[in-house]
């Protein structure tokens, strides 16, 4: 795009900080009053050049039509909305309600598949699916309907309790299995309903940080840490941490070396010993 002069730039800036807090596009007086402009004529010839210089669009005849152009605007994909119906769990199964929350807003190209009306979300609630990088706080992306295949993780109602798992079959029958050794397998006694399987996750970087120390304290309070662990926790897109647990006294705490790397390449920070509360 052509380079902006102070003023344009400063009229462009204006007019997104008014969109942010008013939910609108100013209006040409609105502009003047602002910049101390005596004639809307300024105001005018200033969109004008905007327009033309590609960082301005409007509907013709339409009042509030103004729309600041992303320079990115062209290499995005479509905008989608998901719905977000409350969260679920990843633990025990629980009886519990599904209330819109709101929705989640998400670039098609970014989660690898195109949404349809059966498409969903969910927040996570628990750490049952840890081994799948699925953790306390993510939202999943879910679909309503296809047929779930043996490996595929699934929001469903067992026996009328709600729970995500992974979804399996043993000698034909369909079971749920967790993804972390403190929980166990699911196997309906009446009722197995699916409600979606899983299709893409989303994840705050703060929250992968955040779910380094629960994660392997998990490890740390399973069966597991009678013995010296080793492992790789992998948070796609932020942050990978390896790490070895010894247990110095099983019944009181676990000392932990760790490695935290914010990239592929680049570690940010060396191995260090910590303690930490079984």
């Amino acid at each position: 795009m052509i380079e902006l002069t102070r003023r344009q730039q400063q009229i462009l800036d204006f007019i997104l900080k008014w969109q942010r807090t008013e939910g609108a596009t100013p209006t040409y007086q609105e502009i003047a009053d602002q910049f101390g402009f005596r004639s809307l004529n300024s105001v005018t010839e200033h969109v004008r050049l905007l327009r033309q210089k590609g960082y301005l669009e409007s509907d013709a005849g339409k009042a509030r039509s103004l729309r600041v152009i992303s320079p990115l605007a062209k290499l995005r994909s479509r905008l989608v909305d998901i719905p977000l119906f409350g969260s679920i769990p990843a633990g025990l199964p629980q009886t519990r309600e599904q209330d819109a929350e709101g929705c989640v807003s998400v670039d098609v190209e970014s989660i690898g598949f195109k949404p349809t009306r059966n498409t969903f979300a969910l927040r996570v609630a628990g750490d049952s699916m840890i081994g799948r990088h699925i953790l306390d706080g993510d939202i999943v992306v879910l679909e309503h309907g296809p047929e779930p295949r043996h490996g595929d993780i699934v929001a469903a109602l067992v026996d009328g309790e709600s729970t995500l798992k992974t979804f399996l079959r043993k000698s034909g029958k369909p079971y749920l299995k967790a993804e972390n050794p403190k929980y166990p397998d699911l196997i309906p006694a009446q009722e197995l309903m699916i409600q979606g399987v899983f299709k893409a996750l989303i994840r705050r970087a703060k929250e992968a940080a955040l779910c380094v120390r629960r994660t392997l304290t998990s490890c740390a309070t399973s069966s597991t840490a009678l013995k010296p662990v080793r492992g790789r926790l992998v948070f796609p897109f932020t942050t990978s941490v390896s790490f070895r647990l010894k247990p110095s006294a099983p019944s009181t705490k676990v000392s932990c070396e760790m490695k935290i790397r914010r990239s592929r390449t680049k570690p940010v920070r060396s191995t260090r010993p910590g303690i930490w509360p079984k």
